[in-house]
């Protein structure tokens, strides 16, 4: 079947069907696709190649050369007792990271909203990508969760229950070491009330610098130079930057960056009550503009959005509680159901784009394919990018 209709299509109607009949049809649909997804993202490849170090006993000086972490070397090394432990320890990976989305989705209220976000703002795509971040990820979701308990009182034994998520977190991926100011920063933006006509402009001009391409440009002429003495690594990401099928510039790119901060507009000038009042809503709400402004504004080099990653599911959590309030509003105010009507159109729109860009009329496969019993991967050209994800 298609991306197309797993991604967006389905997710949608199962989402309808769950809001009127009160089932689970999306949260069971959500953990098989997850789960049962083989080589359906460009860094499998790179996953595979690298367990093959392992599969041959030929970890040591390779990985260390390549910077891997001492929990991730460990944890491919205990799977590489057959040539499928990568599959397995993928859809491992993969299970845990949805359970934990959907532990705290729930205890937030926002569950069936926050599911089809995860499928509509490509996260089922990013986290199939950023495997080993993904352990990192789920630690650091607890550890915020420690920080936000009760924010007033930091002693010996809070800090340390801390460290216990951030420390693993960092043998799976040394960027988890943002976590420890990450916390921090959940903390104070689960406080502050933000004025939106602070955070508008800032945003705008983030926009600006997006559509013009100043950031692409200033990247694309580090990475040239830094290509001449860091070698392919270098080279690629230059190559990416100045491709024109990547470039962060677009209509539809600004647009969703302005939507970034609509549940700060709508939860300060229409729902003013609950902003001041619930601590959750009001970190995600603060948060969403912030995560989305980032990660459109280094569109271009995915590298550097990986840096707000850590933080993406309070972003979907910040639209989860915009739609689901306006939603309970649906029948009572024309402009509220029509403001949600539109909302899910851009969305929708957005994730088609995205999913024709990256996917486009390749069929999903699952570990049950041919391709998976025979370890069949795409054929990734590195000399033709038109033809990265053709079979």
């Amino acid at each position: 079947m298609t991306f197309l209709a797993l991604y967006l299509i389905i997710p949608i109607i199962f989402f309808l069907i769950d809001t009127i009949k009160e089932t689970r049809f999306l949260v069971l649909f959500f953990f098989l696709i997850c789960f049962l997804s083989y080589d359906n993202s460009t860094d499998f490849d790179f996953f595979y190649t690298e367990f093959q170090y392992y599969l041959n006993g030929d970890t040591s000086e390779d990985m260390n050369a390549k910077g891997r972490e001492a929990g991730w070397m460990l944890l491919m090394s205990l799977f590489s007792f057959e040539e499928h432990g990568v599959v397995i320890m993928h859809s491992l990976i993969m299970l845990m990271t949805t359970f934990t989305f959907y532990t705290f989705s729930k205890k937030l209220g926002l569950l069936n909203i926050s599911v089809l976000l995860y499928f509509l703002l490509d996260l089922v795509t990013l986290h199939d990508n950023i495997i080993r971040q993904n352990l990192a990820n789920i630690l650091a979701m607890f550890a915020f969760w420690e920080a936000l308990k009760d924010d007033e009182v930091w002693d010996s034994r809070r800090i340390l229950k801390i460290l216990a998520f951030v420390i693993p977190a960092f043998l799976f991926h040394y960027s988890a070491i943002l976590i420890i100011p990450y916390c921090f920063l959940v903390v104070w933006f689960s406080r502050v009330k933000l004025n939106y006509w602070v955070v508008f402009p800032i945003v705008v001009i983030a926009g600006v610098i997006m559509y013009t391409g100043i950031v692409d440009k200033t990247l694309g002429v580090l990475f040239f130079f830094l290509s001449a003495s860091q070698g392919d690594v270098s080279t690629y990401y230059m190559n990416t930057i100045l491709d024109e099928d990547t470039h962060a510039g677009g209509i539809l790119n600004l647009l969703m960056l302005m939507f970034a901060t609509a549940p700060l507009f709508y939860f300060t000038y229409f729902r003013r009550e609950r902003y001041e009042n619930e601590k959750f809503l009001r970190l995600a709400v603060n948060l969403t503009w912030l995560v989305m402004t980032w990660k459109y504004l280094f569109i271009s080099i995915v590298v550097l959005t990986r840096i707000a990653d850590y933080l993406i599911w309070f972003a979907v959590w910040g639209y989860g509680y915009m739609l689901m309030d306006l939603y309970a509003e649906f029948r009572e105010s024309l402009i509220k159901r029509m403001g949600l009507i539109c909302m899910f159109v851009i969305i929708s729109y957005n994730s088609y784009r995205m999913i024709m860009n990256y996917y486009g009329e390749n069929t999903y496969l699952t570990i049950f394919s041919e391709e998976c019993a025979d370890m069949l991967l795409y054929d990734r050209d590195p000399e033709n990018l038109d033809e990265l994800r053709v079979r």
